[in-house]
């Protein structure tokens, strides 16, 4: 949610998928579904987001980008994102594929957010996915289109269209970039 006014054409948003709390976590999974998300319908859903939205300002590839909190909401965030960080990414989505924490109902196909903000830009730099285990994920091409486009609508969730973001963007009649929340 961040327009600049710099002069550096538009990169692809580099977006880095971990799934560390799929793979560590103690609750069985199905590894089905784990499988077809992570090979079909996440890379394509990613595929399609790139065509759309690009970054004007990203971290030069070799700048590491960092994660200064522990956990993004119910997710443990390991250790690596802290220090050293990793490089030639602008944003790390955690996926989650367990049962739905808190009070969200059960019939909730998906549930996202970001939960790290760049302190200059404010722009998102780590958010969530989590994908309800009862979803039924199977592989006909009408339903793996139905996933992929509840993933792009996941990932807005993510990037923008949360209500606690809209006051960091900038004004749209001068397209000044916000320092600082309104």
């Amino acid at each position: 949610p961040l327009i600049t006014t710099t002069s550096s054409p538009p990169s692809p948003l580099r977006i880095h998928l971990d799934y560390s709390h799929i793979t560590s976590s103690p609750t069985p999974i199905n590894q089905t579904s784990f499988h077809i998300l992570k090979t079909t319908i996440l890379p394509k859903a990613l595929t399609i987001l790139h065509s759309l939205i690009s970054l004007k300002s990203p971290l030069p590839p070799s700048t590491p980008l960092t994660l200064p909190s522990p956990t993004c909401s119910f997710i443990p965030i390991p250790h690596h994102y802290q220090h050293p960080g990793i490089n030639n990414t602008d944003l790390v989505l955690f996926i989650s594929l367990a049962p739905l924490p808190g009070n969200i109902p059960s019939n909730i196909e998906a549930s996202s957010s970001h939960c790290i903000q760049d302190a200059t830009t404010f722009r998102p730099v780590a958010g969530f996915i989590h994908f309800n285990p009862s979803l039924p994920i199977n592989t006909s091409p009408r339903y793996i289109n139905y996933l992929t486009y509840l993933t792009l609508h996941e990932l807005t969730h993510v990037l923008m269209f949360n209500p606690s973001l809209f006051h960091f963007f900038p004004n749209a009649n001068t397209l000044s970039t916000i320092t600082h929340p309104v």
